[in-house]
């Protein structure tokens, strides 16, 4: 071998001497890093909190983290983990562990184990399917421990079960409250209306107001309180019906009227002629929340006016979103503390609290109400310059509404001029949109003098006037329209009673009391620019100025069989029916009323619902049972509860009165059973 070869083959034994040094080192070097990557997962593995257990395909233990006590490694490794756990609970194990080899996916599950002290643990198992090159090789079963989580959720779940059990008993307890207090206010309100209708001497009537806006006032804080526990019950619910809203408004500010009269406040409202007439919704929470914001323009307004207006917002298709407002040109309350007026139980203006007091109630139940119905309420105030309280609700247009061109009446081709002259804004306002309607033209003065300048030069056809400005300046207004065709009207915010002969002899074509819807007081313009009726005074249908609510013939000789345990309620409802022209027959419980029309003829029943011997509600079956004539059956009950009503309507019953009854409403309720034509007369 020459020397060259021989350095060429030791050359080449050293490069391979290096390469396996390297390949030494490179190897040397990645065990060290694999045994300390190892050494970190075995500690990650030791001190992770779970219970981590590697199970081969059979189910058997190949390692774990984490030895139960009393255990060591040799005692766990290869024995099945079947055999550590409760018999009860290896089925469902097997069950996840098959799913999870069969379906190569994570499955999951929980346990319950019991130690030697009887403490109960409770653990959550994950079943992850470890793959090596697309292979099955092992089981992880990660086990967290949940005792902790599943004693604070059990503990939550008791104490809401006795939170909810604490509910509804509270909720049964206001229930039997209100119950307990709408009886006696029953004999209270019934007396003090019946009372109301004799001749009593000023001092007197003064002394039975006091006593009714008293109790009603009570009745007010009961409602609230019960309708606050129906809200947290759950258990209100929003009917969804048909209703006129134009006619709901127009009883809701006639109701009110009163008391605006004895403050000697304007109340009006305006409806916008783009509001269509049917809607579908709950009229009575609309009202209920309207009532409310009435209620309370009038008591913190003491000069001015209140007025109540409804105008469309938005429009598209059948749906509509309209605008409640309550306007008032009361106290007013700061911006800062009229953003609070909405929460429960605050008052947010000292003196609203001295003037009023109160529970707080009222406009948080309104906001309540309004998020029931997906509404919003809200107010706009300042101090000193009055309040604007309004409610925002999307409605339903009902199939029955009629086209808004089919609500307005035409004057034909003719023309007139029709003249205003109110002190009072609002008032002018309403007739001028009314007139404008109309396609006539109008004038209005604020000023008396002013219009009596004007008519020196020319007279409308048809002049309005406020009764005060009639009585003051009769003389001057009689002899400027002596002679001419003007036709003259006067109007009234308070109660006046004059004959109907004297109206006329003073040439007085017309009179109407506000407030007045749009409706009533275009019929009004268009009977007095007709003159038709030329020796009958116009008035609003059913509405003259002072005129008293008086039974008519309509329900003489009914008869009426009365179930009601009560005796002083017995007695207010007896006087009421006789007043109305009824024959009265009273049982003392549900055994005498099945007993007395098993008997007798009846026209209607009035069925107490709480009664001894037998209830109102057996009662209403056992007459439903018999083979007799099928009369109206009407629930007499002190529980406002919507369960009631239900339980009333399963029974047999046709309607429902809620205790205390007035006798308007008596009277509506019988003519609507008796004298359908009849019922709506006021």
């Amino acid at each position: 071998m020459t020397f060259s070869a021989l350095l060429g083959l030791t050359l080449l034994l050293v490069l391979l001497l290096l390469w396996l040094a390297s390949c030494c080192w490179r190897l040397r070097r990645e065990l060290e890093q694999n045994l300390a990557a190892a050494q970190r997962f075995r500690i990650l593995w030791q001190h992770l909190p779970d219970v981590i257990t590697e199970l081969d395909r059979d189910g058997r233990i190949l390692d774990v983290n984490h030895l139960l006590s009393g255990f060591v490694m040799d005692d766990v490794v290869g024995q099945p983990s079947v055999d550590f756990l409760p018999a009860d609970q290896v089925d469902s194990f097997l069950q996840c562990l098959h799913s999870a080899f069969r379906d190569h996916t994570p499955q999951s599950y929980e346990i319950t184990l019991r130690d030697q002290n009887n403490r109960i643990s409770y653990l959550k198992n994950q079943l992850i399917p470890v793959m090596v090159s697309c292979e099955l090789q092992s089981l992880l079963v990660i086990s967290t421990d949940i005792t902790e989580q599943k004693l604070a959720r059990d503990l939550l779940t008791t104490e809401k079960e006795q939170a909810e059990e604490a509910n509804i008993a509270k909720s049964r307890f206001l229930a039997s409250m209100s119950h307990e207090i709408r009886t006696p206010m029953t004999g209270l309100l019934g007396m003090v209306s019946l009372l109301e209708q004799t001749p009593l001497t000023s001092e007197q009537m003064g002394f039975v107001r006091i006593i009714q806006s008293s109790s009603e006032h009570l009745l007010t804080i009961v409602n609230d309180i019960l309708d606050i526990s129906k809200i947290d019950a759950d258990k209100l619910t929003i009917e969804e019906e048909n209703f006129n809203i134009r006619e709901m408004i127009d009883s809701l500010v006639a109701m009110m009227s009163a008391k605006a009269r004895e403050k000697h406040l304007s109340l009006q409202f305006f409806v916008e002629d783009a509001v269509p007439q049917y809607l579908i919704g709950d009229a009575v929470r609309i009202r209920q929340i309207l009532m409310n914001y009435l209620t309370n323009a009038l008591k913190f307004t003491e000069e001015g006016h209140v007025l109540l207006r409804l105008v469309v917002i938005r429009r598209q298709f059948s749906q509509v979103q309209l605008r409640f407002s309550v306007e008032d040109s009361g106290i007013g309350i700061a911006a800062d503390r009229a953003m609070h007026l909405f929460d429960e139980y605050s008052v947010a203006h000292g003196r609203l609290s001295t003037l009023v007091g109160g529970t707080g109630l009222g406009l948080s139940i309104c906001r309540r109400l309004a998020a029931l119905m997906h509404g919003k309420v809200g107010v706009i105030s300042s101090p000193g310059l009055g309040s604007n309280f309004w409610l925002d609700l999307n409605l339903t247009v009902a199939a029955c509404d009629l086209p808004a061109g089919m609500a307005e009446a035409s004057t034909g081709n003719r023309s007139a001029d029709i003249w205003v002259c109110d002190d009072v804004q609002i008032n002018r306002a309403l007739l001028v949109s009314v007139v404008r309607r109309l396609g006539l033209s109008i004038r209005e003065f604020s000023i008396a003098q002013d219009m009596f300048d004007a008519l020196q030069v020319s007279q409308p056809d048809i002049l309005v006037v406020p009764y005060s400005l009639f009585s003051r300046d009769q003389q001057q207004l009689r002899e400027r329209l002596s002679n001419t065709h003007t036709r003259l009207a006067l109007t009234t915010t308070d109660s006046v009673t004059v004959p109907e002969a004297e109206w006329l002899a003073l040439g007085v074509k017309a009179f109407w009391d506000w407030p007045i819807s749009q409706e009533h007081l275009q019929q009004l313009l268009l009977r007095l620019l007709d003159g038709a009726n030329q020796g009958q005074l116009i008035t609003r249908f059913g509405r003259r100025a002072g005129e008293h609510l008086t039974a008519g013939n309509e329900l003489k000789g009914i008869r009426i069989l009365l179930a009601e345990d009560n005796l002083v309620n017995q007695k207010v409802a007896t006087q009421m029916l006789v007043r109305l022209g009824c024959e009265v027959t009273v049982a003392c419980n549900g055994q005498e009323a099945v007993d007395l029309y098993q008997k007798k003829q009846f026209d209607l029943v009035l069925m107490d619902c709480h009664m001894p011997v037998m209830d109102g509600l057996e009662a209403t079956r056992q007459i439903r049972s018999s083979a007799q004539q099928q009369i109206p059956v009407i629930a007499l009950s002190a529980d406002v509860m919507a369960e009631q009503k239900v339980a009333c309507m399963q029974a047999g019953m046709n309607g429902y009165l809620s205790k205390p009854i007035r006798l308007d409403e008596l009277r509506q309720a019988l003519c609507g059973f008796l004298r359908p034509d009849q019922s709506a007369l006021p």
